[in-house]
């Protein structure tokens, strides 16, 4: 019977359950210890069915004693870590298991609530663990502690259920092979005459099924492309012999191959023709190693062509080219500045004729003055 396509057995794999401090020295302290010890074996009966993990831990067992025997019986090849801290997850060596083991989920049962569950709790969603407590599996010396403390960390994320509603869970449905096993364990310890001790006396055996399809290992793991039959084992593996070192003159010659093939086809040489010298020339590789090498056949000279001598005459020097004579500069000015002449030209002649003429004027003037009062002066002496 295959397991449902809803649980497959990397989750269960993948799942772990965390007994956190069940020793003697705590139990004593509960009120209903007898009925905290039935529920905790039931979740131990019922991961043992579905071949879960199951890790122990212990605080400062070398004074507060061991996990109580019955409760240590009823595991499956469990996992005990001592420590001394609060949270079950500060166990030396514990992390390291679940990162091997390659578990990711944790199903924590034991005491006590209010400080080590709590502190367990704290330090799993620090490092995001997924955790889960089993409700009806926990156990505190004092019940009113309880109350409060699972409500606080079911604020911080965690899971907070009963074991059955968790195992039911994992299991999905009624064709899943654990189921029948698992409903014989709900059966016993819900008689109202379940007694520990005479349980684990006739305990059904639980079978390891083989219908829970398990991964092979990382070195056994088949390749993608060849099948796990074909792959041969090391014992049969044939010690392959020693590849024989190439000699030097392979090498040359192969170098030889490669260097005439690169130069035959550059430029587009000897594409699409047959070489006729080719056939006639012997190849470097057919000579043996042993054999000297033909002596190469000396190409007869070809004449040498008379070249024309041509005489070399002496450069001659270079006539001195006249100086290009510099431009004279036009005597005339420009424009305005004649007119600016002009007018001052004509301006200074009117001034003079002006004054030539006042000059004249007052010359004028003064000769009649003078010629009058000379004929006056004739007549009266007269």
């Amino acid at each position: 019977m295959q397991l449902n396509r809803k649980v497959r057995p990397e989750i269960l794999d993948s799942v772990a359950l965390l007994v956190i401090d069940a020793q003697d020295s705590f139990i004593d302290t509960l009120q209903d210890k007898e009925g905290f010890k039935k529920r905790v074996a039931f979740a131990i009966e019922a991961a043992r069915c579905l071949q879960l993990h199951t890790i122990f831990t212990e605080q400062a067992p070398e004074k507060l004693g061991r996990t109580n025997s019955d409760l240590y019986k009823l595991a499956h090849n469990p996992k005990v870590f001592s420590k001394q801290t609060f949270s079950a997850l500060g166990a030396p060596g514990i992390e390291r298991y679940l990162r091997d083991k390659e578990i990711y989920h944790l199903l924590v049962v034991g005491l006590e609530v209010p400080i080590c569950i709590y502190q367990t709790g704290l330090q799993a969603t620090d490092e995001d663990i997924d955790i889960t407590f089993l409700s009806d599996c926990l156990g505190a010396r004092r019940p009113q502690d309880a109350e409060p403390t699972l409500a606080a960390l079911a604020r911080m994320g965690c899971q907070i259920l009963p074991s059955e509603t968790i195992f039911y869970s994992l299991l999905s449905d009624t064709q899943n092979p654990y189921f029948s096993p698992f409903t014989k364990i709900v059966k016993a310890f819900g008689a109202d005459d379940f007694n520990l001790e005479s349980y684990l006396e006739n305990r059904p055996q639980v079978q390891e099924t083989s219908d829970r399809p398990q991964r092979p290992p990382r070195k056994e793991r088949p390749q993608r492309n060849e099948p796990r039959s074909e792959r041969p084992n090391e014992d049969q593996q044939e010690e392959r012999p020693p590849r024989p070192e190439r000699r030097d003159e392979n090498r040359s010659e192969d170098s030889e191959r490669r260097g005439g093939r690169n130069r035959g086809r550059r430029r587009g040489r000897g594409r699409g023709r047959e070489r006729e010298n080719d056939e006639k020339r012997p190849h470097p590789s057919d000579n043996k190693p042993d054999s000297p090498r033909p002596e190469r056949q000396e190409k007869p000279e070809r004449p040498q062509q008379q070249e024309a001598k041509v005489e070399t005459r002496a450069p001659e020097p270079k006539a001195d080219k006249p100086k290009p004579k510099p431009v004279e500069q036009a005597s005339e000015t420009p424009p305005a500045k004649k007119a600016a002449k002009k007018a001052a030209k004509k301006a200074a002649k009117k001034v003079a004729k002006k004054a030539a003429k006042k000059v004249a004027k007052k010359a004028a003037k003064k000769v009649a003055k003078k010629t009058a009062k000379k004929a006056d002066a004739d007549p009266a002496s007269s």
